[in-house]
């Protein structure tokens, strides 16, 4: 099973960015969003999928809401709720503490990218209860269109005087590696 270039990327820092944390301290926390700070690319056509993790004190919060958004005209966000462009999952796990977090993560796939996807997106989590809201920081979403994809290939002597060529195969099996590894290590701990 080959991936593409862009699916192992994606898994690369999907797997950076999903280290199992929880809130430093419970006081005065009652809903936090994290999530990467790296901005991510995808391609036209393709699927791409963002994930937010929201810890949040059960407590006070009851229940929460948990999305993403486009950021539009500057100040407004925009939910990402059509289901023909968005496959939205929900996934909710206890954390253990000295009171009852839970962490809800979103992620959202776009299912098909198009040009106009490209901007900046926001996760933000509210709780019903009390209304309490967080809100993460911006995320910057770049598509770039099939024609501007190439495969880069490059042609060099073996010692027999063959040609041999080489592409992202090589680049994609490091990164495939190097998530698996990540994903392990960052179990044990």
């Amino acid at each position: 099973m080959f991936l593409s270039s862009s699916t192992a990327f994606f898994l690369f820092f999907i797997t950076l960015s999903t280290f199992p944390s929880t809130p430093k301290s419970s006081e005065n926390i009652i809903v936090q969003v994290t999530y990467s700070r790296h901005p991510v690319r995808g391609t036209e056509g393709q699927p791409l999928t963002l994930k937010c993790s929201a810890q949040y004190d059960e407590q006070q919060c009851r229940n929460i809401s948990v999305y993403w958004c486009l950021l539009v005209l500057e100040k407004s966000c925009q939910p990402l709720t059509d289901p023909d462009r968005y496959s939205i999952h929900i996934n909710e796990t206890q954390i253990s503490g000295e009171s009852v977090f839970r962490q809800r993560d979103a992620f959202v796939t776009f299912t098909r990218l198009t040009l106009n996807d490209t901007g900046f997106y926001q996760c933000k989590a509210v709780c019903q209860h009390t209304e309490t809201t967080a809100m993460g920081h911006l995320i910057n979403v770049t598509v770039t269109g099939q024609e501007e994809t190439t495969n880069i290939f490059f042609t060099g002597d073996t010692n027999n005087g063959q040609k041999i060529r080489s592409d992202r195969c090589s680049v994609v099996f490091l990164l495939t590696i190097s998530s698996v590894f990540l994903l392990l290590w960052s179990h044990q701990m």
